[in-house]
């Protein structure tokens, strides 16, 4: 195609070959480009592809040079909008050895910190529920239940039993 990037952007994009439109920045080793890029096109909520997100993490692990400036943009983008998992940050990122520990620190701080208090939120919830009985001002007046939490802490039974009926509910705790 005659090394006409612009023209090859835009039907990539066009076509929604939105992995080979961030192929060319990084082959061109754009970075600042391919940040905007990924904003723009790895936007789950106007149709783009957030896998895109993990891609551009992949390149700066591999990158084999110190971008912890270019990291810590993506990182704040990825936490804000809550994009990919922290595990998959970590190993990603954990494969350049010119990143060190204090680029992802507070990003992950930050993260430990947020799930901490939906911890304390869930347990807290648990807890006020955990009272379900013969309480006539409560939600289920009448109703006997009880509530569990799983070992991993991640999912929780609620079991309302109220005459004849009986209703279990499984939530979710993410």
């Amino acid at each position: 195609m005659n090394d006409f990037t612009d023209g090859r952007l835009f039907l990539y994009e066009k076509l929604k070959l939105y992995k080979e439109v961030i192929s060319c920045y990084m082959q061109n080793h754009d970075d600042e480009g391919l940040i905007t890029c990924c904003k723009r096109l790895g936007d789950s909520g106007s149709g783009g592809d957030p896998s895109l997100w993990a891609d551009l993490l992949k390149y700066f692990g591999e990158l084999g040079e110190d971008c912890s400036k270019e990291v810590k943009e993506v990182l704040t983008y990825i936490e804000r909008n809550d994009i990919l998992p922290p595990i998959v940050v970590l190993q990603t990122l954990s494969q350049n050895p010119c990143l060190t520990l204090s680029v992802i620190k507070d990003y992950f701080a930050r993260k430990l910190e947020r799930e901490s208090k939906r911890i304390e939120e869930d347990i807290q919830a648990i807890e006020k529920y955990q009272g379900f009985g013969g309480d006539e001002q409560g939600p289920a007046a009448g109703a006997a239940g009880f509530l569990h939490l799983d070992s991993t802490g991640s999912v929780i039974w609620l079991n309302l039993v109220g005459g004849s009926d009986s209703v279990a509910i499984l939530l979710g705790c993410d």
